[in-house]
């Protein structure tokens, strides 16, 4: 889902590159609207990978990111708007959504369904509650 959501969002900032009247972009914004929503994905994301030791420190990077983004994204956004141009800084956005992409594609792995079977297994074991036969726990 969260991929799903920044290829929307590369597209939807691509397109907002070309419009030519207000509405065009009210109206992007409000598809951007309808795929957005990957925060909370985000923070179940790093819950699920975080060894659980290091997950407080996942879950706080993870909400700082967020919390960042609208902070300072506005001053860099026309930072690049100055130096490119409004139609350009566009690209250099979808940019920065595409290397998110490719980081989530390439370096996010998750449970497989057989680990965390056999996590559930292995507690299972130690706690002394199968509600399967003893041969399958």
């Amino acid at each position: 889902m969260v991929e799903r959501s920044l290829i929307s969002f590369v597209i939807v900032m691509s397109a907002m590159a070309y419009v030519t009247r207000a509405w065009h972009i009210f109206a992007l914004r409000a598809v951007q609207g309808v795929f957005a929503g990957y925060g909370g994905l985000t923070l179940a994301m790093a819950a699920e990978s975080a060894p659980r030791d290091r997950m407080a420190t996942a879950i706080g990077l993870v909400q700082t990111a967020q919390r960042l983004g609208p902070a300072l994204g506005p001053v860099i956004g026309g930072a690049v708007a100055e130096l490119m141009g409004i139609r350009r800084a566009f690209f250099v956005t979808a940019v920065f959504y595409a290397a998110a992409l490719v980081v989530v594609f390439l370096l996010y792995e998750t449970q497989s369904a057989s680990r965390l079977a056999g996590t559930r297994r292995g507690r299972a074991e130690t706690s002394g509650h199968c509600s399967r036969p003893r041969s399958s726990c």
